[in-house]
């Protein structure tokens, strides 16, 4: 075992280099979890474009339905996307409200 060399199973125990290690490794983490919320920001916009949904920005998840979301969503004469895209709600949330018994 050498002073100073990182590693987890084998490599200095001492609190200097295990805080350095701890050190390194939160920088590590922090840096993939970077890269993937971008890669995943970025897959999740081409998904949306080849299919043609809109996504939703994380805000409009867990309001409350006002009276003339709920009108809107309840409408025959429109399409639960259409309905989906005029109230920046998912398909899935307009269609369980258009189909919940009031």
């Amino acid at each position: 075992m050498t002073h100073g060399l990182a590693g987890f199973q084998a490599g200095c125990r001492c609190a200097e280099c295990a805080e350095a290690e701890s050190t390194r490794m939160h920088g590590i983490a922090k840096a993939e979890k970077t890269r993937w919320r971008e890669a995943n920001g970025e897959a999740d916009r081409q998904w949306a474009a080849q299919s043609g949904i809109a996504l939703v920005p994380p805000d409009a998840m867990r309001l409350p339905w006002t009276t003339e979301e709920i009108t809107v969503a309840r409408d025959p004469s429109l399409s639960v996307k259409e309905a989906a895209a005029m109230l920046d709600r998912t398909p899935a949330a307009v269609s369980a409200k258009r189909y919940k018994r009031p």
